[in-house]
C-alpha cells in the first residue's frame, strides 16, 4: 500500500481476526490486539499508525482480557512512561490512549488508576487533560447527569475539592454496588438491559445525541445488535434508537446477560 508504513495490511489483518474470534466468543487474540497496538504506536523507524492505534484501544476496551488490562497498567506506571517528559508524544499518548481503553472495560477500580494518571499529566503540564473528565463521567455518573464538576478541569485552586469529589463518588458507587471489582457504565452495573432502558427514555437534553452515541458505544458490541439506524432518520429523531432497544428487551435474548459482567457479541468475556 502506497504511503503506509511496513506492516500496515497485516496489523489490519490481525485486528480482523481478532474481532471475528472475538464474535465467535474466542478471546484469545486479545493479548495480539494489545501487540498490535505497540507495534503502530511508532518509534524512530516507523511513525504512529493513527487508525490502527485508535481501533486497537477501542477493541481492546471491549474484548481485553484481565491480563491485557494488567499489562497496561504496568507499561503506564514504569518510570520510563510516567516520569515522561510533557513533550514526550510516546509516552503521554500511550497514557490517555490506554485510559480510555480502562474506561471502556468498565471494571470499577479502574478508576483510581485513572485518576492517578490524570493527576500525574496534569503535575507535568501534558496535553488533552480535559478527557480524563469524559473518562471517569462514563463510570461514575448516571446518564444524563449535568449537575456535577467531574467531567469538567478544574481550576489550580480547585485541583484538590476535585480529587476529593471523584473520589467520595466513587465510594458512594462502590457502596452502592457492593464490590469494587465490578463492571460499570454510568454508575450502574454494567447491563445491556440497563442501557437499552436509558435508550428507551432518553432524558431530554442538549446533549441527547450525545449521551445516546455513548449508551450506543457500549450496547451495541455487548449485543451484537446494528444499531446504525440510531442515527439515520432525516430529521433526526431518537425514535428509531428507542425501537432497536425496545426489541431487544421483548425478546428472549435479553434475559442471557448477567448484570455486572462484559459480553461482546452476546458472548461472556471470562473475568
Amino acid at each position: 500500500m502506497p504511503g503506509r508504513p511496513p506492516g500496515h495490511a497485516g496489523r489490519w489483518r490481525r485486528l480482523y481476526d481478532a474481532l471475528d474470534r472475538a464474535m465467535r466468543g474466542d478471546f484469545t487474540a486479545a493479548g495480539d490486539v494489545l501487540e498490535v497496538y505497540r507495534e503502530s504506536h511508532g518509534n524512530e523507524d516507523e511513525p504512529v499508525d493513527y487508525w490502527i492505534e485508535w481501533n486497537a484501544i477501542i477493541i481492546l476496551g471491549h474484548i481485553g482480557t484481565v491480563e491485557c488490562f494488567r499489562d497496561m497498567r504496568r507499561e503506564i506506571e514504569a518510570p520510563d512512561v510516567r516520569g515522561a517528559d510533557r513533550h514526550d508524544y510516546y509516552a503521554n499518548t500511550k497514557i490517555t490512549d490506554y485510559c480510555r481503553a480502562f474506561s471502556l472495560w468498565g471494571r470499577l477500580d479502574a478508576l483510581p488508576v485513572i485518576l492517578d494518571q490524570y493527576l500525574n499529566q496534569r503535575m507535568k503540564g501534558a496535553p488533552e487533560l480535559d478527557i480524563f473528565g469524559t473518562y471517569l463521567s462514563e463510570l461514575l455518573l448516571p446518564v444524563g447527569w449535568s449537575d456535577s464538576m467531574i467531567p469538567d478541569e478544574p481550576p489550580a485552586d480547585m485541583l484538590e475539592d476535585y480529587l476529593n469529589l471523584v473520589m467520595d463518588r466513587y465510594d458512594e458507587v462502590v457502596a452502592e454496588l457492593g464490590s469494587e471489582t465490578v463492571h460499570v457504565a454510568f454508575s450502574e452495573l454494567l447491563s445491556p438491559r440497563t442501557l437499552a432502558r436509558h435508550i428507551c427514555a432518553p432524558i431530554e437534553t442538549p446533549y441527547l445525541r450525545h449521551e445516546l452515541i455513548c449508551l450506543r458505544e457500549r450496547f451495541e458490541p455487548m449485543t451484537g445488535i446494528d444499531c446504525t439506524d440510531f442515527f439515520t432518520s432525516d430529521p433526526w429523531t431518537p425514535l428509531a434508537a428507542a425501537a432497536i432497544a425496545e426489541d431487544f428487551l421483548a425478546s428472549d435474548a435479553s434475559a442471557r446477560f448477567e448484570d455486572g459482567a462484559r459480553y461482546f457479541f452476546g458472548h461472556r468475556i471470562p473475568d
